[in-house]
């Protein structure tokens, strides 16, 4: 009597099985990889429009030293859509935290945006890997460049900082740095070179914009 295999064997089912598993790993490799790229040019744009936003009242609000401008923005109606209000900071599509405050100090009282990782003061972002770093350090520099361009003198500090108060820092409102005409790739080398000055995975942003003419 003879019979009709129909069936697979259990050698054939695994290989199959193992196939299926490579190809879901590749695609879910896949995928991470375009929301990290989405997340990123999502971001770029918000922390553009927010810096938009900033020049734009550049010197037209006034507030005490220290206090947070973000209320201000709200009754404006000028904070960038997609981002949201969480007590005094500004939460982005990367899941960082901006706020904006005016800087007390004797001399000046510049409107300073800050980029965190945390709702918290001076807390860095600590990034997933050192490539995924330099692209959100680049991102938020390429934002920031053409407004720098129009005004240089509007700026007081930019600084790109890896450690509470301070730690290792650059600031690119110095004569060592060209930062209205730097390429894109210069600007990538300026990030790469915070991330050197640093073994940690992170960093984060002061931007003061001078408050007066």
């Amino acid at each position: 009597m003879k019979f009709n295999e129909l069936g697979r064997s259990m050698v054939e089912m695994l290989g199959v099985l193992a196939i299926i598993g490579v190809l879901s790993v590749g695609a879910i490799a896949g995928y991470s990889k375009a929301m990290m790229k989405y997340k990123l040019n999502k971001q770029a744009e918000q922390i553009s429009s927010l810096i938009n936003m900033i020049y734009t009242y550049q010197y037209q609000i006034s507030a005490e030293p220290n206090d947070s401008l973000i209320p201000i923005y709200q009754k404006l109606n000028a904070i960038p859509d997609g981002m949201s209000v969480q007590n005094e900071y500004l939460k982005d599509a990367f899941g960082t935290y901006s706020t904006i405050y005016i800087y007390n100090h004797p001399l000046n009282h510049d409107t300073v945006l800050a980029i965190y990782g945390k709702p918290q003061y001076e807390t860095p972002i600590t990034f997933p890997s050192i490539d995924i770093g330099i692209s959100y350090c680049r991102n938020i520099l390429l934002a920031l460049q053409p407004i720098y361009r129009e005004n240089p003198k509007g700026f007081t500090f930019i600084y790109l900082r890896n450690q509470p108060g301070g730690g290792k820092n650059i600031n690119l409102v110095n004569a060592q740095y060209d930062f209205a005409n730097m390429s894109i790739s210069e600007i990538n080398n300026i990030c790469e070179q915070q991330f050197e000055l640093t073994d940690k995975k992170q960093v984060y942003f002061q931007f003061y914009f001078k408050n007066t003419k």
